[in-house]
């Protein structure tokens, strides 16, 4: 959803990569600095990477927990593509 949001939101291919791969760098290196950082943790929990990594890597994290804020960060990036869409539409 964070993805096509972005394509969406962009002027041309080469925009929404220039802009996609610093996010998708965020988010993907984010669970990593977690380990070594509180702050950043405690920023990182409410990402759904953050929350992949809890339940790949602790058998005992709250699953209820982590199903419950993907599932949030599902809706609000739906929501985002859904307002990205009324803005823009699809154009070809």
């Amino acid at each position: 959803m964070l993805g096509a949001t972005i394509g969406l939101l962009s002027k041309n291919q080469q925009a929404a990569t220039a802009f996609s791969m610093p996010v998708a760098i965020i988010l993907g290196f984010t669970p990593m600095i977690a380990n070594f950082n509180e702050t950043v943790k405690t920023v990182a929990d409410v990402l759904y990477t953050q929350q992949l990594n809890v339940i790949v890597n602790d058998f005992y994290a709250n699953f209820a927990k982590a199903m419950l804020v993907i599932g949030v960060n599902l809706v609000v990036l739906l929501l985002f593509f859904v307002i990205a869409y009324k803005k823009k539409g699809m154009k070809v």
